[in-house]
C-alpha cells in the first residue's frame, strides 16, 4: 500500500490509537514520546513492511540512547 505522508500519519496515529501530533513527534524524535515495541510492530504491520527490521532499528535506537553520550565522548576524546 501506498500513503503520502499525511495519509500515512493519520493511518498510523488511528492504529495506534494515538492522535496524529503524538505519533508526529514520535516519527521526528522530538520530545518525550518514544514508540513501544508494540507500537513498533503495528506500524510496520500497517506500512506492510518488514516487522524485523523496524523492531531491530528501534532496539538499536534504545540502546544508542543508553550508551550514546558515553560513545561519543570517546569519539571527540580521540580528536
Amino acid at each position: 500500500t501506498s500513503y503520502s505522508k499525511p495519509d500515512a500519519a493519520m493511518t498510523i496515529s488511528a492504529a495506534l490509537d494515538i492522535d496524529t501530533a503524538t505519533y508526529c513527534k514520535i516519527e521526528k524524535g522530538e520530545g518525550k514520546p518514544k514508540a513501544r515495541g508494540e507500537q513498533v510492530e503495528i506500524i510496520a504491520q500497517v506500512l506492510d513492511t518488514d516487522k524485523n527490521e523496524f523492531v531491530t532499528l528501534w532496539l538499536a535506537d534504545k540502546v544508542y540512547d543508553v550508551v550514546g553520550d558515553e560513545i561519543n565522548a570517546k569519539i571527540y576524546s580521540m580528536l
